[in-house]
């Protein structure tokens, strides 16, 4: 997922702890959607729902990450 995603998941989480509410993925999905974009999937705010000072996107946090891929099997488990 891409940054702004896990920022609203832990933001969430978090608001869900600290004001004794039960994180429900009914009461998740109420206030943010997943997407799959071209980079991969993201979540995004429901439009009644604003998350105050939380930036609108991340572009370009992709160069600060690198990649590895192989297409052959690597050798060792991945669970």
């Amino acid at each position: 997922m891409a940054p702004n995603s896990w920022r609203y998941l832990v933001a969430f989480l978090g608001e869900c702890h600290y004001t004794n509410i039960v994180p429900t993925r009914s009461l998740f999905l109420s206030c943010f959607r997943l997407s799959k974009g071209s980079g991969g999937y993201y979540l995004s705010a429901r439009p009644s729902f604003r998350v105050s000072g939380a930036p609108s996107s991340n572009k370009g946090w992709k160069g600060c990450f690198f990649f590895v891929c192989r297409s052959e099997d690597w050798g060792f488990g991945l669970r």
